[in-house]
């Protein structure tokens, strides 16, 4: 049937119209409504919206800028996350970490991050409590670098980021090991690296996350210097951002439950380990493939499809054992890292050889501190035979420790000379460890060596003040024993030969007291108590006087003359030591003077010291005499017939001026005689008149 002839072609048009019409205004409507809607987003943004400043600076893989400006980072990203969920609105301020540092003190930003906490900046900002990650300091190098240890630092120019973290750590680091060296301090850590690449500097401070992302880019290599872990998390302004904070924390305690969670996620993207992500899309595409073909093999039996279903079930169950297990390995190799880099840290920092050998005494391995004590590079140790990388033998040394631990199972100790390749004898004292298996045989063994050389020294030394001291006290002691046995069996004696012997007994004693005070003096400085003094303000005329006196009547035939300039001024000094000085100085002058000869005092006024001078015209020292002369126990004289004394009586004055802030040198000629001189300090007073 047609039924065109039912419809009027005018009414028809008339429709048509109504029907334009009718869109039209619907139209018109919508774009109204549209640009309303439009215009109230802004407003409703500004009532609920929260604006966020927060501070940005180049740390990567923590925060960096991304491809076409964007700001990416761990920190950055989980930031981004929190802020989505609270509808924040971030406005980030790039500049360096001293500017910052800087804006945090100052307010002008809500949130910086990432930041390590430490108690003293703590002080000085609110910091949220939960961690988004742990860093440490790392010393790089240059990638041909000879530097093994910290030790190895000293002298060396060392690149720093000024105000980090780890730069006062590192700086309390090399200060605690007493290390000089120059520190170059740099703007960012992309600038450390460039100077090691360029050898513009020797070593360089960065945190661990940014030298695992650049070393390769930059050619540097890491050393096993590490240092200070931290935790990094976010700051805010003191006393201006804890609800940001707690809010942050709220957040970071959920994300971190959850092991699926954008958390993880993000910590694998920049860290992650890319076998775990190709495995994560193998399985992907094994389930796509896997469902392509339940599709394509869909008419097969419901049995099938239960036993597919199974199977899947139990390769995801397997896959996910096998993530788990993946992040556990991971996490043990990092630990295990950590634990090699302490242990390797502690060994080389040590000033002890320590080895590791084997049954046929070949080096396993060892520390570079051996290399140190025995002059031989541990680089030519590593599977040589002991015996004859170290003694040039051609079998075991016959009294290897060694060889008697593996015997005995014990330890065993033993002494050996050995002479350093820059000519100095010194003595190792060798202990041997030994190792055994799963049997109870021994494998092997661990030997420490030290160096002894000072030690045998100081017993030397010792048994010299011993003997020196012995000595010293038989002929006052004989003196005094034999006045005081003839006083007591003379029946009748004079008064004026009492007085006499009791004299003599009298300087004896003197001498003897003032041995004894030596000696406590030398073992107060070799215990490194130093010498307590009691400086009080005193005359150079007082101290001269009291000094000089027992000398001017101990001998007639020398001449003793004292010139003391007439401007001088107060000291500022213990009188008592240093009258123990000029009665060492005046001493050795009277021993060593020929007959007929002058003993010369003078003191005068220099700068804001008074220099004093000790002159004689005795038999003088060699140069060679010269250096050794304030050593303990030294003397220039060891004949039979050479004048009586101990040897310490320089190296006392010595402590006593340099306790006094002052200097004592001597200068002499063979067979012409000797000068002392040493200055101390003037009373604060008397500086300026």
């Amino acid at each position: 049937m047609c039924y065109k002839g039912l419809v009027n072609p005018k009414r028809k048009v008339g429709m048509k119209k109504g029907i334009l019409r009718t869109a039209s205004v619907l139209r018109l409507a919508l774009a109204l409504l549209a640009t309303s809607a439009l215009m109230l987003v802004p407003v409703a943004a500004a009532w609920g919206e929260t604006v966020v400043r927060v501070g940005f600076y180049d740390n990567r893989p923590l925060s960096f800028v991304g491809p076409g400006g964007a700001y990416k980072g761990i920190t950055v990203d989980l930031l981004e996350h929190v802020a989505r969920q609270e509808g924040w609105r971030l406005e980030y301020v790039p500049g360096t970490w001293a500017q910052a540092l800087e804006r945090l003190e100052h307010g002008n930003i809500d949130l910086l991050s990432p930041i390590a906490y430490s108690e003293e900046r703590a002080k000085r900002f609110d910091f949220n409590k939960e961690t988004l990650i742990n860093n440490w300091g790392q010393v790089y190098l240059p990638s041909d670098s000879a530097i093994d240890t910290i030790l190895d630092l000293a002298g060396k120019r060392i690149a720093v980021l000024g105000n980090d973290i780890y730069e006062r750590h590192f700086l309390d680091l090399l200060e605690r090991f007493n290390i000089r060296c120059e520190i170059v301090q740099v703007v960012d850590y992309h600038e450390v690296f460039s100077l090691l690449r360029d050898q513009r500097v020797d070593a360089g401070v960065v945190n661990r996350l940014f030298g695992r992302q650049f070393e390769n880019r930059y050619g540097v290599r890491r050393s096993s210097i590490v240092f200070l872990p931290i935790d990094v998390r976010y700051a805010a302004p003191k006393g201006g951002g804890d609800r940001l904070l707690a809010t942050l924390d709220a957040r970071l305690r959920e994300l971190k439950q959850d092991k699926s969670s954008r958390y993880y996620g993000v910590i694998d993207r920049y860290l992650g380990n890319t076998e775990s992500r190709v495995f994560s899309k193998w399985v992907k595409w094994g389930l796509f493939i896997a469902a392509a073909l339940l599709l394509l093999l869909g008419t097969l039996s419901l049995l099938l499809r239960v036993q597919v279903r199974a199977k899947t079930r139990a390769l995801a169950e397997r896959n996910r054992l096998l993530e788990k297990e993946i992040e556990e390995r991971q996490l043990a190799e990092v630990a295990l890292k950590e634990s090699e880099g302490r242990y390797r840290s502690l060994v080389e920092n040590i000033d002890l050889g320590i080895s590791l050998k084997d049954r046929r005494h070949r080096f396993v391995t060892t520390n570079t501190a051996l290399g140190r004590l025995t002059g031989v590079p541990t680089e030519n140790l590593s599977g040589k035979v002991c015996y004859q990388a170290l003694w040039n033998n051609d079998s075991p040394c016959s009294d290897c420790p060694g060889t008697v631990a593996m015997t005995v199972l014990e330890p065993h100790t033993i002494e050996r000379l050995r002479k350093h390749p820059d000519g100095r004898d010194i003595t190792l004292r060798i202990h041997a460890f030994p190792l055994k298996d799963g049997q109870g045989q021994a494998s092997g063994f661990i030997e420490v060596v030290e160096d002894i050389t000072r030690e045998k020294e100081i017993d030397r030394l010792r048994i010299e003040l011993l003997s020196t001291a012995a000595h010293e006290f038989r002929t006052p002691l004989a003196s005094i024993f034999g006045f005081a046995e003839l006083l007591l069996s003379l029946e009748e004696v004079s008064a004026e030969d009492q007085r006499e012997y009791l004299t003599y007994i009298y300087e004896k004693s003197e001498d003897l007291s003032s041995l004894v005070d030596q000696l406590l003096d030398v073992t107060r400085i070799d215990e490194g108590r130093g010498l307590d003094l009691n400086l009080k303000p005193c005359t150079l005329e007082e101290v001269m006087e009291r000094a000089v006196r027992p000398f001017r009547t101990r001998s007639k035939s020398v001449r003793l003359e004292v010139e003391l300039a007439p401007d001088l001024a107060v000291l500022q000094a213990d009188r008592g030591k240093i009258e123990q000085v000029m009665e060492n100085l005046l001493s050795n002058a009277f021993k060593y003077s020929p007959r007929g000869g002058r003993v010369l005092v003078a003191g005068e006024r220099d700068g804001d010291m008074c220099r004093v001078t000790v002159s004689d015209q005795g038999i003088g020292m060699t140069p060679a005499q010269q250096e050794r002369a304030f050593e303990k126990f030294y003397r220039a004289d060891t004949s039979d017939t050479a004048p009586s004394g101990t040897g310490i009586g320089l190296s006392i004055a010595r402590s006593i001026i340099e306790s006094h802030n002052g200097e004592i040198w001597l200068e002499s000629t063979a067979g012409q005689g000797t000068t002392v001189h040493f200055t101390i300090p003037l009373h604060s007073a008397a500086r300026s008149a």
